[in-house]
């Protein structure tokens, strides 16, 4: 993943101020917001390796995989607030958020959609802004993305939530 959300939307938004002035007097376009590309990475992290991409084939083995289906799910203000605090009810807490409730639900399903052994340790990766979160916080231009890392035990009886 290249991008989070905010930063898609930033150059979006950014595309289209460059649109709307075209035409204007001035030879260069003026971004309101311009993009931060400094690169940052925590400290304790592994360097960046970077791949050449001129023959990725002869590296990189893709596996063929099913079609992908897709499938949008609502979810009521009152059904994730029930489902909040289910969640920290059965935790004994109160600070599992309505994000983390609905994303260990969805997991959980996925998990068991896909027939995963009880004890098999699993992973989910999810892309979110989380620039305001770490220490010290990004600027809110950063472009590209903050990925954080979510590491589940699959055994059904560890998810409280459903």
């Amino acid at each position: 993943m290249l991008v989070d959300g905010t930063s898609y939307w930033h150059f979006i938004n950014s595309w289209s101020e460059m649109f709307k002035s075209k035409g204007q007097n001035s030879h260069l376009t003026h971004i309101s917001r311009p993009p931060i590309l400094d690169r940052w990475i925590p400290a304790g992290s592994d360097p960046i390796i970077n791949l050449p991409f001129s023959h990725d084939v002869e590296y990189i083995n893709r596996p063929n995989r099913p079609m992908l289906r897709e499938r949008i799910f609502h979810f009521s203000s009152d059904s994730l607030a029930k489902l909040k605090a289910k969640a920290n009810s059965e935790c004994n807490t109160t600070k599992i958020s309505s994000l983390q409730s609905l994303s260990a639900l969805v997991w959980r399903c996925v998990t068991r959609a896909r027939r995963v052994p009880a004890d098999q340790e699993t992973d989910c990766m999810m892309a979110i802004n989380n620039r305001s979160r770490i220490s010290p916080p990004l600027p809110e231009n950063y472009f590209g993305n903050v990925m954080h890392r979510n590491e589940f035990l699959s055994f059904l009886v560890y998810f409280a939530i459903v």
